[in-house]
């Protein structure tokens, strides 16, 4: 199993093509390009990017429909929300400080996503959805984060999440949960990665979670190994950001800490 530590110098984590992890040496070892991260908001120049989609807060308070209307031309729709990594990053670039329409809309009693996606996951505050007077067949998002039915037309008007898909070109930042992430896919030793990356403002990136895994998958296309920020001191493998680690996606055998 990985992490291997094979001949005790495989110190240092990189990812691998099929994405999952192999324990590698960090100095004198075979180059590799390298994903780095730093923290980051979202001005408004700066695309809010989560998992292939980039999305739009639009603060002017409309109704549903006109809100759908300037989603389309947009190029999207209203937000979907697939779990609970995504509500909490929808969160995150609305700032928790209005209500806000999303994609999700009732008929017959039936919620669904009008982009398309599976309803697979919900987060409905207590009583809710409650389809007041039988015309709440809209979904909107509380200051607390909570999920309510709202009238879609004649309504409150409010403000609205769009997304639409989007890939990442070198002049769009890679953003995900509040950080910044950037492919260096010139090879490099560790060492000489985790250099460039303190300059740039950041660290060899940490992964916290199974989502952050498959996006950091995403905008390295999977077409190289890259090193990332894991280091290994006497046994313990830790994110050299200060991250705990509380997540592993080892390859069958590692870490070997070959040779």
């Amino acid at each position: 199993g990985e992490p291997s530590n094979s001949n005790n110098i495989e110190d240092k984590l990189s990812l691998k093509k099929d994405g999952t992890w192999n324990d590698a040496v960090g100095a004198g070892g075979k180059q590799r390009g390298a994903v780095f991260k730093r923290p980051v908001r979202y001005p408004a120049a700066v695309p809010a990017l989560f998992f292939g989609d980039q999305y739009r807060v639009e603060h002017n308070r409309r109704s549903w429909d006109e809100h759908a209307r300037t989603a389309a031309d947009w190029g999207g729709h209203l937000t979907s929300i697939r779990s609970a990594a995504e509500q909490e990053f929808v969160l995150d670039i609305t700032d928790r400080d209005e209500t806000y329409f999303l994609g999700g809309a009732q008929v017959d009693g039936i919620w669904t996503w009008t982009d398309g996606t599976p309803w697979s996951y919900a987060h409905w505050a207590v009583g809710e959805p409650s389809n007041s007077n039988n015309i709440e067949d809209k979904l909107s998002l509380k200051k607390d984060g909570t999920w309510n039915d709202a009238v879609g037309a004649g309504g409150k008007q409010r403000g609205a999440v769009f997304k639409r898909p989007v890939r990442y070109p070198a002049a769009v930042p890679a953003l995900f949960f509040g950080d910044q992430y950037r492919v260096e896919h010139n090879r490099r030793s560790w060492d000489e990665h985790a250099r460039t990356a303190a300059d740039w403002g950041g660290h060899l990136t940490s992964i916290r979670s199974a989502a952050e895994q498959e996006f950091v998958l995403d905008i390295t296309d999977r077409d190289e190994t890259y090193f990332l920020g894991g280091a290994q001191v006497d046994g313990i493998w830790t994110w050299t950001d200060g991250t705990p680690w509380s997540y592993a996606h080892w390859a069958v055998g590692e870490p070997s800490n070959s040779n």
